[in-house]
């Protein structure tokens, strides 16, 4: 990526092949978040790209159908 990401805006993780919400902008690392919440892990700019909508929303349904179900 030539701008970096903003914060709040999807990427794609190129080397671990993960959709990851931008949480942190530094030079040489961006923090990045899960869609379904938990652990950030670090990537560097050189390896994201933004994510497409449909990259997003599939991210996010796998997220919702992943969670537990109420009362079950």
């Amino acid at each position: 990526m030539t701008e970096p990401p903003a914060i709040g805006s999807y990427v794609a993780d190129t080397e671990r092949n993960k959709i990851g919400q931008v949480m942190a902008n530094d030079r040489d690392l961006l923090q990045l978040r899960p869609v379904d919440g938990g652990l950030e892990w670090d990537a560097k700019p050189n390896t994201v790209r933004p994510a497409t909508l449909e990259e997003v929303l599939s991210a996010k349904v796998k997220a919702a159908n992943n969670r537990p179900r109420w009362g079950q």
